[in-house]
């Protein structure tokens, strides 16, 4: 497929190397919100465990997710969630997962954003067993962009994996997941848009994907609450290269429809 130059800056050239795929952007104000846990009992039939954490009062702009903790069995699960719009009254709105989907792959909760609790959870299908976490994330407008991303990294492992107590093997009771390992590298020009405005603090970072670098996204990236490092090198005046890693707590997979 050539590359469309039509709106190409003569000074970019006839045949750039290569077409951006990714858009990152991050939100330092508001953060990801675990709100609780779904255990399926049976099929039909689940409980909800709530989280102490909340979505920050009074703001109106958050969307709710519901993503497995572990791969889903062979049966889909639809989850209806009952709580509160700020300022609203009440509102409700359900999510379907796919059968057989896999750790991290997100499925949207209907109603829009605006979501300020829960009360209720409910589900129908599933299998025994199938756990499920639902996260409060910010509306994807609220997220402002980092420009010139070169290239980044994001190591992820749903695999859990078992800590020995000590030299005892057979008390390696605890399970604990791997975390994701992510490495951001951009260019910049002015160092109040370098990578340091992150450093050393908890960040949400979304990364949309544009495949051929086209208009369309297949996919969003959201790393809840990560917590990064950030280095840079500024070798001459004009263009710096910044480089941010560091690992997460969460990364949720999401793939419009629509």
């Amino acid at each position: 497929m050539p590359y469309n130059t039509a709106a190409l800056p003569s000074w970019v050239g006839l045949r750039p190397r290569s077409q951006p795929e990714a858009i990152l952007r991050y939100n330092i104000a508001q953060p990801c919100v675990l709100m609780g846990d779904i255990w399926v009992t049976a099929p039909g039939a689940c409980t909800y465990t709530a989280e102490a954490n909340v979505i920050p009062a009074g703001d109106a702009n958050y969307y709710l997710f519901v993503v497995p903790k572990v791969p889903i069995g062979d049966a889909q699960i639809v989850v209806t969630v009952n709580g509160e719009d700020y300022g609203s009254g009440p509102k409700s709105g359900t999510a379907t997962i796919p059968a057989l989907a896999t750790y991290d792959a997100a499925s949207i909760v209907s109603g829009g954003d605006g979501w300020g609790a829960i009360s209720t959870v409910t589900c129908t299908g599933g299998t025994a067993n199938d756990e499920l976490e639902i996260w409060a994330v910010p509306d994807f407008d609220q997220f402002t962009r980092w420009r010139y991303l070169q290239s980044f990294d994001l190591d992820n492992s749903p695999f859990m994996m078992p800590v020995a107590d000590g030299f005892e093997p057979a008390y390696a009771a605890i399970r604990v997941r791997r975390g994701a390992s992510l490495t951001f590298n951009r260019n910049y020009v002015d160092y109040i848009d370098s990578f340091d405005k992150i450093r050393g603090r908890d960040v949400t970072l979304l990364i949309d994907l544009h495949p051929e670098g086209g208009s369309l996204v297949s996919e969003y990236i959201i790393i809840a609450n990560g917590y990064l490092s950030a280095t840079q090198n500024a070798g001459d005046n004009a263009l710096v290269i910044s480089a941010a890693e560091g690992g997460d707590r969460k990364v949720l997979r999401y793939t419009p429809t629509g």
